[in-house]
């Protein structure tokens, strides 16, 4: 789906042109919820690969280098195996299929795929990742004890699953924890230059909504410090494919990552907007110790920082919102066209991918 600027800007427009402070609800606001989590990836994939898990409990992998970076199955054989030449599956093993689609939705497997088939490798994606719902991470089933205070995380289980990068095997180990209702945290901004405005769109994973007036160059840096976005001559915003901030984006969003680098198409002209890991809470916020965050931004020919904190806010009552709160569903709605649009700017102009084996529902 394409969506025009216009749109966009329109969407914006519901938020005002700025907003200092947002609240942002808990996830799960009445009820305990449990969730995968990613501790430890041991050793690092190197050549610019990850290791994530995504929002709806899926695990993914980016591999943009030469060398394979090859997933078993619990059974201990070889299933997928991703590189810069995109991904090919083993199409004879059930674990390919069966890990498509979320826990609970049942599979119906081709003719002669059973785990004891002769392998048949299947490129099935010239994409540089992979997310497939792996069992050994699965929530469903977990049977979560009742009781609890406010606030409270519990450790119910832990988790590893091995990849391999090469000939480097790599342990990836997480948590399964149940996490009792808590309050929501406020995501405050501090004063920004003139002619810049930052909104911070509320949830789990914070977004930033950028907006530069004016015309010279802007740029913002990822994670890690590299170079993430660009806004271009005619006012519209670039991507460099190789960052990390950006193949994140990309995942969580539960877009693949495309093969290559360089500054790929992102958004029209406008305000621009992503999700960003240093707007979430870390552990040990509380309502009277803020963790600060900090966003390089290059304005014309000087570096700076947006800056703000993150602040938790107690839970007031069953609904969650505290008294004098701004609304936040007009905000939402906002920052999901602003997704959608960058998603498919960003995506245009990838190449087709060829089919899936039979019964395979690649991603």
């Amino acid at each position: 789906m394409n969506l025009s600027h216009t749109r966009v800007v329109a969407g914006l427009a519901v938020l005002g042109a700025t907003v200092a402070t947002m609240l942002a609800p808990p996830a799960d606001a009445a009820e305990p919820s449990v969730v995968a989590v990613l501790d430890t990836v041991t050793p690092a994939v190197t050549d610019g690969g990850l290791v994530t898990v995504t929002p709806d409990g899926a695990l993914a992998v980016v591999n943009p280098g030469p060398v394979p970076l090859t997933v078993p199955a619990p059974d201990g054989r070889d299933v997928v195996r991703v590189s810069a030449a995109g991904v090919e599956v083993d199409a004879a093993h059930p674990f390919t299929y069966e890990t498509r689609n979320p826990p609970g939705i049942p599979t119906r497997l081709p003719k002669g795929v059973t785990p004891d088939a002769a392998p048949r490798w299947t490129p099935v994606s010239q994409d540089v990742s992979w997310r497939w719902y792996d069992p050994r991470i699965a929530v469903s089933g977990v049977r979560a004890p009742s009781g609890g205070r406010t606030g409270d995380i519990q450790v119910l289980s832990t988790w590893s699953v091995p990849v391999r990068h090469g000939g480097t095997a790599i342990d990836v180990r997480g948590r399964i924890e149940l996490r009792q209702p808590t309050g929501g945290f406020r995501v405050e901004t501090d004063p920004t230059p003139a002619g810049v405005s930052l909104t911070v769109a509320p949830g789990p994973r914070p977004s930033a909504i950028l907006a530069v007036h004016g015309t010279g160059p802007v740029a913002v840096a990822g994670l890690d410090g590299e170079p993430f976005l660009r806004r271009t001559a005619d006012g519209s915003w670039q991507a460099e494919l190789s960052s990390r901030t950006y193949r994140l984006n990309l995942l969580l969003a539960g877009h693949p990552v495309p093969a290559g680098s360089g500054w790929r198409t992102y958004a029209g002209p406008g305000p621009v907007g992503w999700t960003d890991e240093r707007l979430v809470a870390p552990p040990g916020v509380t309502p009277d110790a803020p963790a600060r965050w900090s966003l390089p931004v290059v304005l014309g020919d000087r570096t700076t920082e947006l800056t703000g904190a993150v602040r938790a806010v107690p839970r007031p009552g069953t609904d969650g919102t505290p008294a004098g709160s701004v609304p936040t569903g007009a905000l939402i709605a906002a920052v999901a066209l602003l997704g959608i649009a960058g998603g498919a700017l960003a995506l245009r102009h990838r190449r087709p991918r060829p089919s899936p084996p039979s019964g395979a529902n690649a991603r």
